[in-house]
């Protein structure tokens, strides 16, 4: 989570400054800084706080005593 807010503050500024970068996401063809990418980012930041804030989901095992 901590990494994709980072992601988002340094997309925010490459937008602001005007670069034309890519992302560098890892793809044979990378995405460039965008409102795009930030709307990817920012969603993928909602599920982790999702996951996190849930008390109980799929993945959650009770303690058996």
């Amino acid at each position: 989570g901590s990494l994709l807010i980072l992601f988002n503050i340094l997309v925010f500024q490459a937008m602001v400054r005007g670069f034309n970068i890519e992302c560098g996401c890892g793809l044979k063809e990378g995405q460039m800084v965008g409102y795009g990418k930030l709307f990817e980012n920012f969603s993928l930041l909602l599920g982790c706080i999702f996951v996190f804030k849930t008390k109980e989901h799929f993945l959650y095992f009770k303690k058996f005593n």
